[in-house]
């Protein structure tokens, strides 16, 4: 067993001299714009068949029993498959080639040593589980196509699995799966608890959506020539006097929200509009025809600003790039 291991690191660590030289050399043709991860058209999207599945509770045990701690901070197999993979940058045949080598030579030790066939059966049920979604979803034209070869061309995806699991408690695992492009070494990461088989199944759908879920259309951001400003106070909940809203979203080169840009602000959320609007707070916000006036999202309360009585509330303004 050690000299198996030994044979597979030693490959290992040419694999990342070879891929670190790659990334020196390739570095100044990088594109300025990645290719997707899964691209669109009808092009077969090839995943390679070799699925190694680990245990996490003993890979430290492991890896100091074979006194292969020599490399570090490098705490599981899997970190090693993905060290490597994560260099790729270019579709050259050569370290893919060497990557797809490793994940073979690691499954046929995972096989052998498989933790009464838990980690085989992990791996055969989530590619059996594919394969079934193929007919239950009534797949009109496959495009994902589960291979062992190595020897694809160069102008094609592909695409490589590596997994891990652990024991919870009563029968249950949590189970981990990482999907990555190895002619982008962009990565998809998904995680499933439950019973084994549930888990796996779990899995098998998520890579499936992966694949074949149509990429969804590009999101026209409203608030894209501005930029929303949310006025931090001193005083509870980030509260401003209500009276002075319009001065100071004026001192910000900037104008007061109405309603409708609020509302569309607390839909969109935090991360396309870049602030977080609590919706049980009150918002003083300008109207057309009241003028200032405070506004709760999540009721729709709305009432008009008595300036005699210096009410507070917060304040969000908006002001153009």
């Amino acid at each position: 067993m050690v000299y198996v291991m030994r044979r597979i690191f030693s490959k290992l660590a040419f694999t990342i001299y070879a891929i670190s030289l790659l990334m020196v050399c390739s570095s100044a043709h990088a594109q300025d714009q990645a290719p997707s991860f899964c691209p669109e058209g009808d092009a077969p999207l090839y995943l390679h068949a070799v699925f190694p599945v680990i245990k996490n509770a003993n890979i430290k045990d492991f890896v100091e029993t074979n006194e292969l701690n020599r490399f570090g901070t490098i705490a599981t197999l899997a970190d090693l498959g993905n060290s490597i993979a994560a260099s790729m940058s270019s579709s050259d045949a050569a370290p893919i080639k060497e990557l797809l080598s490793f994940y073979d030579e690691f499954y046929g030790y995972m096989v052998k040593n498989s933790d009464q066939g838990v980690d085989g059966y992990i791996s055969s049920k989530i590619l059996s589980e594919l394969e079934a979604l193929h007919y239950l979803e009534q797949i009109p034209k496959r495009r994902l196509v589960v291979t062992r070869t190595d020897t694809l061309p160069d102008d094609v995806f592909r695409y490589t699995m590596i997994g891990s699991y652990s024991y919870l408690n009563d029968g249950r695992v949590a189970l981990n799966v990482v999907i990555r492009n190895t002619k982008t070494g962009e990565q998809r990461a998904f995680a499933a608890s439950g019973k084994l088989s549930n888990a796996s199944k779990d899995i098998a759908r998520e890579i499936f959506d992966l694949f074949y879920l149509p990429q969804p259309p590009r999101f026209l951001n409203p608030f894209a020539d501005s930029e929303l400003i949310e006025i931090k106070s001193g005083l509870y909940k980030n509260r401003v006097e209500a009276g002075f809203a319009d001065q100071i979203c004026a001192a910000q080169n900037a104008r007061m929200l109405s309603k409708q840009e609020l509302r569309l602000a607390t839909a969109l959320g935090k991360y396309v509009t870049g602030v977080e609007i609590s919706t049980s707070d009150f918002y003083v916000i300008s109207d057309r025809d009241k003028g200032l006036m405070r506004f709760q999202p999540a009721t729709g309360e709305c009432h008009k600003v008595d300036e005699r009585a210096k009410t507070s509330a917060r304040l969000i303004c908006i002001r153009d790039k």
